[in-house]
């Protein structure tokens, strides 16, 4: 059994933390709204601006990390964001530079700066933001679990679900609404209205990956059960507002209630999960 600390006064430190992390999340639903005020002044531009969904992106990863630095120390962060940068930039990477010009994935040049003339360096910002929210939010599910012995495996396959999901509406976005990248060659036939079946899994691929090469760094050794952390929640449910939004300004209004249902069924498991007491049977904590 293990035994739960009893209140204390948050250190200096510790305060310090907190008021980072709620600037960084206020930061994202500021960048969020300008994301999706800029979906609406020419919906149907053939290069819409891509700097205000970089912005959004920046603040995004930087809550994602604040939120992970609450259970582990600066050297895992660094630890877990090159696992991130090794699963998903080698899988997309890949897929990108095979083949020369007729790689399979090509990016577009509005998302800037291009590491080795290829993959764009903001496309990092989105791995981080997707990949630690969707871990956010699946702990938060998986929370009342904690003690059953099979908690790391649905722990995993939460996330790999989760990260599935918003990057299917991702796709759809960069594909059909701001022309982010695009899928050719052997690849763009396997599609369902524009959602290329390669690109989701490519991102199962890189979630599991990912999962597998940071758990090390993952690890929290604290013998309390930590405290629900809601700011995963808040950011993985304004991205998927931001893709009802965009897909809606297109009349595609079956995607965006598929989307719209599955928050609310998502968010509602969370809030289920969070609030219920924990169990004491695994120390993985993000």
């Amino acid at each position: 059994m293990v035994k739960v600390a009893p209140p204390a006064m948050p250190t200096c430190h510790q305060r310090n933390g907190s008021v980072l992390r709620d600037a960084a999340l206020a930061a994202c639903v500021v960048g969020w709204v300008g994301s999706v005020f800029a979906l609406f002044p020419s919906p149907v531009s053939p290069a819409p601006s891509a700097w205000p969904d970089a912005l959004w992106a920046g603040c995004a990863a930087a809550s994602a990390v604040l939120s992970l630095a609450r259970w582990v120390p600066a050297q895992n962060i660094v630890a877990v964001a090159g696992m991130i940068g090794l699963a998903a930039g080698g899988l997309f990477g890949t897929a990108a530079w095979a083949g020369g010009p007729a790689a399979p994935l090509v990016y577009s040049e509005s998302l800037g700066p291009a590491l080795s003339g290829r993959v764009p360096w903001v496309l990092v910002l989105i791995w981080l933001v997707i990949l630690l929210t969707a871990r956010g939010v699946a702990l938060l599910i998986v929370r009342p679990a904690r003690e059953r012995g099979r908690y790391g495996f649905w722990l995993m396959a939460v996330t790999v679900g989760l990260a599935v999901g918003v990057a299917a509406g991702l796709e759809l976005m960069a594909t059909r609404v701001k022309f982010y990248w695009r899928w050719q060659g052997e690849a763009a036939p396997w599609n369902w209205n524009g959602l290329v079946w390669p690109g989701l899994a490519l991102w199962m691929v890189a979630a599991l990956a990912f999962q597998v090469l940071a758990l090390p760094w993952l690890v929290s050794k604290r013998p309390v059960v930590p405290a629900p952390d809601w700011h995963p929640l808040v950011v993985w449910f304004l991205i998927n507002l931001w893709i009802m939004a965009g897909t809606s300004t297109r009349g595609w209004l079956a995607p965006a209630a598929l989307v719209f249902v599955m928050a609310v069924l998502t968010t509602a498991l969370a809030l289920r999960g969070g609030l219920r007491p924990s169990g004491a049977g695994s120390l993985i904590s993000l």
